[in-house]
């Protein structure tokens, strides 16, 4: 959504550049982040920023940086949620959601550059989209580890899940607002 209206360079592969470090930074800074509360699911900030690059800057950029972004966690970086790395993190419970992240990535961001999807309400749901696909991936794994069984991880991440996708729904449309009265 924000690909078409938000240049900081006229040449594309700069603007491309510019743009892939600013969500590899937004990624390396923001998506350790857990909040924790009593009594409520962990947030962590993992899926509201890869989502954010994608709709954002559009699927080359938010798969891109997707991918980038594991290779840094699985070569050593703390990025992953609560500022861990490592390359098991792919072989434990939580490694079908890193499947899942790219598959969304690849998803939301192709959708958010066709013109029907450019529009705030579809935009919206596009948020919801990601992070049900990165959750069946997610569950898909968890479950065939048998850790615990889908319906109650579901019940589980959903809240956090629908939390991150109007926020991030809110944050873009934000954006787009304040670049529109800045373009005017």
């Amino acid at each position: 959504m924000l690909f078409r209206t938000l240049k900081f360079h006229p040449a594309y592969i700069t603007d491309f550049t510019i743009k892939l470090v600013i969500q590899l930074i937004l990624l390396s800074t923001l998506a350790p982040i857990v909040i924790k509360g009593d009594g409520m699911t962990p947030i962590t900030l993992q899926t509201l920023i890869i989502l954010f690059g994608s709709i954002a800057f559009g699927w080359r950029i938010g798969f891109l940086a997707t991918l980038l972004y594991i290779a840094m966690g699985f070569a050593g970086l703390p990025v992953f949620a609560d500022y861990t790395s490592g390359i098991a993190k792919l072989y434990g419970p939580y490694g079908g959601y890193f499947f899942g992240f790219l598959v969304a990535s690849l998803v939301t961001g192709y959708l958010t550059e066709i013109d029907m999807f450019a529009k705030q309400m579809t935009a919206i749901l596009l948020w919801f989209l990601g992070h049900l696909i990165i959750l069946v991936c997610g569950l898909f794994w968890t479950t065939q580890m048998g850790r615990i069984g889908w319906w109650e991880e579901l019940q589980f991440l959903f809240p956090a899940a629908a939390i991150k996708s109007v926020f991030g729904a809110l944050i873009i449309q934000l954006i787009y607002k304040i670049i529109q009265r800045f373009k005017k």
